[in-house]
C-alpha cells in the first residue's frame, strides 16, 4: 500500500483539478467554434429596425431554416402579433421568422426563417452521464457570444414537468440557447435559473425537441389556432396532474397525530412546527407542497400547477373567541382571488365567484369555501381556491389551503371531492 504524504496528496488534487479544468476550457472552446456559427439572437419588435421589445437565443435544428427557441421568449409576438413581430440577427441582418408551433408545457418554440443553413446542432442518442460537463451557450444582456461550462446533474421531475439540472449560470438574454455536450450535440434547451441562486440553473430535455418535430406546424400560424393548439396542450397537463394528486391520497402520511394524503409523491413538500413554549396556547404543525414549475402564459397569467398547504392546530387552551378568530384569519381566499384580476391583449380573468358550504354534522364541523376563476377566452380553464375546515376531535381541527391553477371544472370538482371525503382522523388507519 502506498501512503500519501499531505504534500502529495494536495499536488495530486491540485493536478487533477487543473485537468478538469482544461478539459472543461477546451470544450468550451471547441463547441464555440462549431456552433457559433448556429446560433443567433431573437428579438422580438415592430420591425426589423425598431428597438427590441424582448429578446433570447435561438438555434438551428434542421438546415432548411428551423429554428429551436422557448415559448417564453416568443410569447408576445404570438399573442401580439399584429404589432409584433419574430426576428433572429444573421449575418448581421434581421430576418423575419415565422412561428411553426409551440410546446407550452416544456416552453418550446420552433421558429423557421428563409435561409439555407449548411449545418445544424445534432441530437444524442442519450443523456450524457450524471457528472459529465457540459457547455451551455447563448446571448446574453446585449453583449456578445457567452459559452458557460457546468455539470449535467440529471433530470429534476416535479409535478408534470422534466428539467435537466445544471451547475452553471444562465443569463438574460440566454434562453432558448442550447446546452451540449463534449460531442457538441445537444443536451438541453436553456430554460431557466433557480431564484436566487447564480449556479443552478435548468433546460428542457433533448427529448422533448424531438417531440416537438414531429409536431404538425400551425399554418397559417394564427391567435385562434394558437389558443386551440394551448387549449389542447392544457387538457393533457391537467389531466396528468390531476391524476398525480388523486394518487396522493392512495397513501397517508402522520402529520401531528392527523394523517394527510401523500402529495410528497409527485412533488416537493416542506414543513414547519411552532415550538411549544409555556404560554403557547395551541400547537401548530404545517406542511405545504406545490408544483415550481409552471407556464407563463403572458404578464401574470399563470397555468399548469397546484399547491396544498395543511395546518394541523392542536388546542391547549384556546377559547372559542381566540379559536374562532384563529379560523377566521385562514378565509383570506377572495384576497388571492383580487391578485389574479388582469387583462392584457389575450389573457384575462373573469370576476371571481365564490360559494361556502357546511359539510356535516354539528359535532365533526366541515366547512369548506371554493372560489374559482376563469382564465378567458380559453374554455373550461380555470383558478380554483379551495379553503378547508375541518374538527377532527375537541382539541385538534385542520385547515387545508389549495389552489389548482389551469384546472377544468370536472376535475377540480374530483380533487375538492377528495379533498372533503378524505378521513383525516386515527381511525383511518
Amino acid at each position: 500500500m502506498i501512503k500519501l504524504t499531505g504534500s502529495l496528496l494536495k499536488l495530486i488534487i491540485f493536478i487533477t483539478t487543473m485537468v478538469t479544468v482544461s478539459k472543461g476550457v477546451c470544450s468550451a472552446k471547441s463547441a464555440y467554434k462549431k456552433l457559433s456559427p448556429l446560433i443567433f439572437q431573437v428579438k422580438i419588435s415592430k420591425n426589423a429596425t425598431a428597438e427590441k421589445n424582448s429578446y433570447g437565443t435561438a438555434f438551428v435544428i434542421k438546415e432548411d431554416g428551423l429554428l429551436i427557441t422557448n415559448y417564453h421568449v416568443v410569447a408576445d409576438a404570438m399573442w401580439d402579433n399584429k404589432n409584433l413581430k419574430v426576428f433572429v440577427l444573421i449575418n448581421n441582418e434581421f430576418k423575419e421568422a415565422e412561428i411553426q408551433t409551440v410546446d407550452y408545457i416544456n416552453d418550446l418554440a420552433l421558429i423557421k426563417v428563409a435561409h439555407i443553413f449548411k449545418e445544424r446542432i445534432k441530437l444524442p442518442k442519450e443523456s450524457p452521464e450524471q457528472g459529465s460537463a457540459i457547455s451551455t451557450l447563448g446571448l446574453p444582456e446585449d453583449l456578445n457570444w457567452t459559452v458557460i461550462t457546468g455539470i449535467f446533474n440529471g433530470i429534476v421531475k416535479d409535478g408534470p414537468y422534466e428539467r435537466i439540472h445544471m451547475s452553471n449560470g444562465l443569463n438574460s438574454g440566454m434562453s432558448g440557447g442550447p446546452t451540449v455536450n463534449s460531442s457538441n450535440k445537444l443536451v438541453a434547451v436553456n430554460s431557466s435559473s433557480l431564484k436566487d441562486s447564480s449556479e443552478i440553473s435548468f433546460g428542457i430535455p433533448f427529448t422533448k425537441v424531438e417531440e416537438l418535430l414531429q409536431t404538425k406546424s400551425i399554418s397559417p400560424p394564427t391567435t385562434d389556432k394558437h389558443l386551440i393548439q394551448l387549449q389542447e396542450q392544457l387538457n393533457k397537463l391537467q389531466e396528468t396532474m390531476t391524476n398525480q394528486i388523486l394518487d396522493g391520497f392512495s397513501t397517508k402520511k402522520a402529520l401531528s397525530g392527523v394523517f394527510w394524503p401523500n402529495f410528497s409523491k409527485n412533488t416537493k413538500c416542506w414543513g414547519s412546527d411552532q415550538p411549544q413554549t409555556p404560554k403557547s396556547k395551541y400547537l401548530l404543525q404545517e406542511e405545504f407542497c406545490r408544483v415550481s414549475f409552471t407556464i407563463k402564459l403572458r404578464e401574470r397569467n399563470y397555468v399548469g400547477s397546484y399547491q396544498f398547504n395543511i395546518a394541523v392546530f392542536t388546542d391547549i387552551n384556546l377559547s372559542e373567541v381566540a379559536k374562532n378568530q384563529l379560523i377566521s384569519q385562514r378565509w383570506k381566499i377572495d384576497e388571492k382571488l383580487s391578485a389574479n384580476y388582469i387583462e392584457d391583449n389575450t389573457f384575462n380573468y373573469s370576476a371571481p365567484k365564490c360559494t361556502r358550504n357546511r359539510l356535516s354534522s354539528r359535532e365533526t364541523p366541515t366547512t369548506v369555501s371554493i372560489c374559482a376563476q376563469k382564465l378567458l377566452p380559453l374554455t373550461d380553464v380555470s383558478d380554483v381556491f379551495i379553503n378547508l375546515y375541518k374538527q377532527i376531535n375537541d382539541k385538534t381541527f385542520i385547515f387545508i389551503e389549495g389552489s389548482l391553477e389551469g384546472f377544468n371544472k370536472k376535475n377540480s370538482i374530483k380533487i375538492i371531492k377528495a379533498l372533503t371525503e378524505y378521513n383525516y382522523s386515527e381511525e383511518a388507519l
